[in-house]
């Protein structure tokens, strides 16, 4: 009986940790390389955005190169109005940007501070 307890605590602990993500390849290249990757998490109906991933796409390079140029990280961002009205919004919350090296070489990301710092960026 503690063996049926124990193995039914595992299986539901496992089933309601996990979470389901995957990635899609959205946009190809004339070569056929991949271009631009979003990864998903969920499923069905509440399945969302998570990441974007962009590669390089230039043409003398024939997309050989498998580093990353921009990730884009999706999420949701909330917005305290002066009026006290609070919205959430979806879009993208941090932009990271790479060089041919693959060396990070900006990042843009949506802080809870209002400060000269941020970038607000809001994606439909």
């Amino acid at each position: 009986m503690k063996t049926i307890i124990t193995l039914t605590f595992f299986l539901f602990s496992f089933l309601g940790f996990s979470q389901t993500t995957r990635e899609e390849v959205v946009q190809r290249d004339k070569f056929g390389q991949k271009s631009v990757v979003n990864t998903y998490t969920g499923t069905g109906n509440s399945e969302k955005l998570i990441k974007r991933t962009y590669y390089d796409v230039w043409e003398f390079s024939k997309s050989i190169s498998i580093k990353p140029i921009q990730i884009d990280y999706f999420g949701n961002y909330k917005i305290v109005f002066s009026d006290g009205e609070v919205r959430m919004l979806w879009g993208a919350i941090k932009i990271e940007e790479y060089n041919t090296q693959g060396v990070l070489v900006s990042t843009w990301k949506i802080s809870e501070k209002n400060d000269s710092q941020s970038t607000y960026i809001v994606i439909p």
